[in-house]
């Protein structure tokens, strides 16, 4: 079981050791940050007032493990952003879905959307799933595409209507 907390700047070097290659920081936050990730460029993110950051915590150890983020798009939508599991090991044993049940929540909480939305990069196939899983669906018509180490990597969006 996890919960989530509202993040707080002076815990973003846990954040930043998390995300520890340049690939990872692409698939975690999108082509907009440069490796390594640092204080400062998180600090100028997080100053965009739709943006709600979370820290996931393990309810049984009180232990933080990962990231989020649920982003304000406008009266009736919201993104869910930013997902991460921090320890690698931790990955894969259904925390992602638990994760975005949480997300769904808070969403409701902080908002009254009519659509959910995300952005998965389509080799991310475990996320697909997860996401899949609690009643998203990919809307391939949201796609982009970003350079990554010389590779091509294709995004799409996927949607939760409620």
């Amino acid at each position: 079981m996890i919960y989530l907390r509202p993040f707080e700047l002076l815990e973003v070097n846990r954040l930043i050791s998390w995300v520890n290659s340049p690939e990872l920081l692409v698939q975690f936050s999108g082509p907009g940050f440069n490796f390594p990730l640092t204080k400062v460029a998180w600090d100028k993110h997080l100053s965009d007032t739709s943006i709600h950051p979370y820290f996931v915590v393990d309810l049984n150890t009180d232990e933080t493990i990962g990231y989020s983020e649920i982003v304000k798009v406008d009266e009736n939508e919201v993104k869910l952003c930013r997902l991460l599991i921090g320890d690698p090991d931790l990955r894969g044993l259904g925390l992602g879905k638990l994760l975005v049940r949480e997300l769904i929540y808070e969403s409701l909480a902080i908002a009254s959307p009519k659509r959910i939305l995300l952005n998965v990069y389509n080799h991310n196939t475990a996320a697909i799933k997860c996401y899949q899983s609690e009643g998203f669906v990919i809307n391939e018509s949201v796609s982009k595409t970003s350079l990554v180490d010389g590779m091509e990597w294709k995004s799409f969006q996927m949607d939760l209507m409620l």
